[in-house]
């Protein structure tokens, strides 16, 4: 969402005559070229590779982006459904051509709330142990 928000200016499936999970794939590929140009730019300032992927200027956006979302930020959510309604559009071209059909789609957005829930109860039960992760992007 970040690379279509700070480079995508405008494009749709429409507009480019992509399926819509081809053009948000084309965003990914375009957010990890920006996310390791960002990353060798720090390094060559003497930065480890970890410190460079950690504080990269489009890793820390994405990060907020993913609160923003996480908080129900409008504009945020607005964007994400329009960019899921394009990828769903073009998965469905693709299923409907190889004949494959689904009785139920769960999708993540909608259990993942149930997931971070269990996980904080495996923390508080002493189950699980908390080992720091930051978001990297596609490598």
């Amino acid at each position: 969402m970040l690379a279509w928000k700070l480079f995508g200016e405008g494009e749709t499936p429409e507009s480019s005559g992509l399926k819509g999970d081809h053009l948000v794939g084309k965003y990914y590929v375009i957010f990890d070229q920006a996310f390791k140009a960002e990353i060798k730019g720090l390094m060559e300032k003497g930065m480890s590779e970890e410190e460079a992927k950690k504080s990269a200027p489009l890793i820390l956006e994405a990060q907020q982006m993913l609160l923003a979302w996480e908080n129900n930020d409008p504009e945020v959510r607005r964007l994400w459904e329009t960019m899921n309604a394009w990828v769903y559009a073009g998965f469905d071209v693709t299923y409907k051509k190889l004949g494959v059909e689904f009785d139920k789609i769960y999708y993540e957005s909608q259990t993942y709330l149930e997931g971070k829930e269990k996980v904080e109860e495996g923390l508080a039960n002493g189950v699980s142990t908390e080992r720091k992760m930051v978001l990297y992007g596609p490598t």
